[in-house]
């Protein structure tokens, strides 16, 4: 009797260990799945948030860029011919920077700038969401392969925090060309910048794909 009692306490420990590997085992799997689609869900937000930014920035550097364009062509050069000659350098200062102010007070009326950050906001945001879910993976999946694709993923979006650093217009050369050439050199340029920031951000997200690929794959091999 007492044997009998020991080996179905025994065997109902088993069974009831197995029920709870089992629960924790689906309750595992749930969350890599959950985990895969969140990561798919915020890469289209951060990428999405990326492509608004840069372009905001683009546009708002060659809007300025341009105005000082306009605003230099403003300038009465009879005006800076006096003064000049009467050597007030601080009075040649104030009229060309008055000049340049104006035009650029046309500009922000616009609003480029609250709306930039604005975007930046809801990009920072959007970061700190994938961020989060790739924490998240990394203890779920804890696989190599898995460590080597979020290491690629910070490589690519190191690329795309440098774009800010790229955003340049060289008004000088720019005009010089645009006298030599009779081209406008300024949109050229923002064009080129488009399409290179764009294949950066493209790189970040085909490098979040290759993760969210084989996340699958993992999934649907267990």
């Amino acid at each position: 009797v007492i044997l009998a009692a020991v080996l179905g306490a025994l065997v109902a420990g088993s069974i009831q260990f197995i029920i709870e590997w089992r629960r924790n085992n689906d309750t595992k799997r749930n969350n890599q799945i959950q985990a895969r689609s969140d990561l798919f869900g915020s890469q289209q937000a951060m990428n999405m948030y990326y492509s608004a930014y840069t372009t905001f920035m683009l546009n708002s550097q060659f809007d300025f860029t341009r105005a000082k364009q306009v605003a230099y062509k403003t300038l009465d050069i009879n005006k800076i011919g006096e003064l000049l000659k009467d050597n007030t350098q601080h009075g040649l200062y104030q009229y060309i920077n008055s000049q340049l102010g104006a035009t650029m007070d046309k500009i922000d009326k616009h609003g480029v700038n609250t709306e930039e950050i604005k975007i930046a906001i809801q990009l920072g945001e959007a970061k700190a969401r994938f961020w989060q879910i790739i924490g998240q993976i990394e203890i779920l999946f804890p696989d190599k392969k898995v460590n080597e694709l979020i290491t690629e993923i910070k490589k690519a979006e190191l690329e795309v925090n440098g774009i800010p650093q790229t955003i340049f217009f060289d008004l000088y050369n720019i005009d010089l060309e645009m006298f030599i050439n009779g081209t406008d050199p300024l949109s050229e340029k923002r064009m080129s910048l488009h399409i290179n920031n764009s294949a950066k951000i493209m790189n970040l997200d085909s490098k979040v794909n290759d993760l969210v690929n084989y996340l699958e794959t993992c999934l649907k091999q267990k």
